[in-house]
């Protein structure tokens, strides 16, 4: 779930295997997701070039998920051109630098209807598909980035998950359960503190710590200090507590 700068993890499972997840892979993942929030809770659904397909898109499509999907140059848009198909770089080809560019009418590729908003990068280009919502396709489809925030806590700035070198799926699951857990417990933290001693901000004008990484010391220095700090460390474990918790939002992104 995309949350205020970075996600929080709802549902996971470890694949046996290299590569992406397969369509059945991702409906099964979602699906555990939608029975304990309902449908209706679900803003939209924002994936990345790998996680495309006709099975996939006719899934959401027919559960009325709204999704926002990046996807590749070299994708076939069907009679685009006189009856015969083009890429959707070509149909983009005069787009500038820095420029966005939204289609009023729908494409058809994947076996699908697509809205499709453009914008041209330094390097590349960005082509985001969406069932809905076109207009603004480009500034969700940003906030994706923030599950890589995520995976920075998990790994090099906090957990260093990849340095236990398990190898076992169920104990990787189990330990990403416990990392989760641990990871919000640490965000929340960081920004209740944060409210009562702001985090310096560095002379290139951003923060010395993310609210997690602020947190997580915090965490560490009550924990290592519990016998003289035993009332702190009881409000510490009291930050579970839903009706202390951040608001969340009606509607997610995912």
């Amino acid at each position: 779930m995309a949350y205020e700068g970075t996600a929080i993890p709802l549902a996971w499972f470890v694949m046996n295997k290299a590569g992406n997840s397969c369509t059945d892979e991702r409906i099964k993942l979602l699906e555990k997701v939608i029975r304990q929030l309902g449908p209706s809770k679900i803003a939209g659904l924002i994936g990345d070039r790998e996680f495309i397909g006709s099975q996939w898109f006719d899934y959401l499509i027919k559960s009325e998920i709204p999704f926002y999907m990046r996807i590749r140059e070299d994708t076939l848009v069907e009679g685009a051109r006189n009856g015969y198909a083009v890429s959707l770089r070509d149909v983009f080809r005069h787009l500038k630098e820095g420029k966005k560019k939204v289609l009023v009418q729908p494409l058809q590729m994947l076996s699908h209807s697509f809205y499709v908003a453009a914008s041209r990068l330094k390097d590349e280009l960005l082509l985001v598909v969406t069932n809905k919502n076109p207009k603004k396709a480009i500034s969700i489809y940003k906030a994706r980035w923030e599950i890589e925030t995520l995976f920075a806590c998990l790994k090099t700035r906090g957990f260093c998950l990849e340095d236990t070198h398990l190898t076992y799926p169920d104990r990787i699951e189990k330990l990403i359960f416990a990392l989760s857990i641990a990871f919000c417990w640490g965000y929340k933290l960081g920004n209740v503190a944060a409210n009562a001693v702001p985090i310096s901000i560095k002379k290139h004008g951003r923060k010395a710590k993310s609210l997690f990484r602020y947190g997580l010391d915090k965490i560490r220095e009550i924990l290592l200090e519990t016998p003289r700090c035993f009332n702190l460390f009881l409000w510490l474990l009291k930050l579970f507590d839903p009706l202390l918790s951040s608001s969340i939002p009606k509607r997610i992104f995912l």
